[in-house]
């Protein structure tokens, strides 16, 4: 995906059909983090922050777990 900054719309489609990739824009989403060039609200990092408690609520069952058994 090619997302242009300062890029006139015609050009950007020019240099994604010549390198194979589609159009994209501002904001999108890296490796689960939203990106802009602007600052974000809070609530566009809500997703990742329920993905973290998620992780962490499993993770302390099995610290709860092992601490359990090693008592």
């Amino acid at each position: 995906m090619l997302v242009p900054i300062n890029l006139f719309e015609d050009r950007a489609n020019l240099v994604a059909q010549n390198i194979g990739c589609v159009l994209g824009k501002l904001p999108f989403t890296y490796l689960g983090l939203p990106l802009s060039i602007t600052k974000l609200k809070v609530v566009e990092f809500l997703p990742l922050v329920s993905r973290c408690e998620k992780r962490l609520t499993c993770t302390s069952a099995l610290l709860s777990l092992r601490l359990a058994v090693l008592r």
